[in-house]
């Protein structure tokens, strides 16, 4: 812009003096018209270069507008760029905080299940046991039981002996001979079944009745 100026004003300064000079020769004519068509041109050109640096000035104006554009695209792209990072930001920490409390929950998990482990290898350990004695239970009830059966058929044998002798004694003839000697009274008679019915009573309460133990 500043050289369109300068040419400008050589220009202004060169038809001052072409109309100041005298004209009284042909050759100082010749020379103004020489000087006058070379102005123009210079005027022209001048026209032409201005031109040329407004379509300049013009590109640059839409190219500077574009720039304009684009860099508030990227500011605007920047700031979104930082509002995504920020919530970015506090996702991550929000997932952190997650895993950490995961963490933390596996670990508690952890020891449950080592707690429960624990306990199921003693519940195990005394199922095993129980077992065990469950077992010498079994076989001390079995001996008990053989013992008793033995118990029982010795008591059934002492009990069938004692009926037998009681019967017998009932049906010996000393029986009807002591009865013989009192036959008005009959008191012996009575006493010797009162005797025989106390000592039957008695093997019966002392006879052992085996019973099936519950399951």
């Amino acid at each position: 812009m500043d050289k369109i100026f300068s040419v400008k004003a050589a220009t202004l300064l060169l038809l001052f003096l072409a109309f100041c000079l005298p004209a009284s020769a042909a050759d100082d004519k010749k020379a103004g018209k020489e000087q006058v068509r070379q102005l123009q041109q210079n005027q022209r050109k001048l026209e032409q270069e201005k031109a040329q640096l407004v379509q300049e000035k013009t590109a640059l104006d839409v190219e500077l507008k574009e720039s304009k554009l684009k860099l508030d695209d990227s500011k605007r792209s920047a700031d979104a760029a930082s509002r995504q990072r920020a919530s970015l930001s506090k996702e991550l920490e929000a997932a952190n905080a997650s895993k950490a409390a995961l963490i933390t929950k596996i670990a508690e998990t952890e020891q449950s299940l080592n707690a429960a482990e624990k306990k199921l290898a003693d519940a195990n350990s005394l199922i095993q046991k129980m077992e065990i004695a469950k077992t010498q239970l079994d076989s001390n009830l079995n001996l008990r039981s053989e013992s008793l059966a033995n118990c029982e058929s010795k008591n059934q044998a002492q009990h069938r002996y004692g009926m037998e002798l009681l019967e017998k004694y009932q049906n010996k003839g000393c029986t009807s001979a002591l009865l013989q000697k009192e036959p008005f009274t009959g008191l012996k008679q009575v006493q010797i079944e009162n005797m025989l019915e106390l000592y039957r009573e008695k093997l019966d309460q002392q006879k052992l009745v085996l019973t099936s133990p519950a399951l």
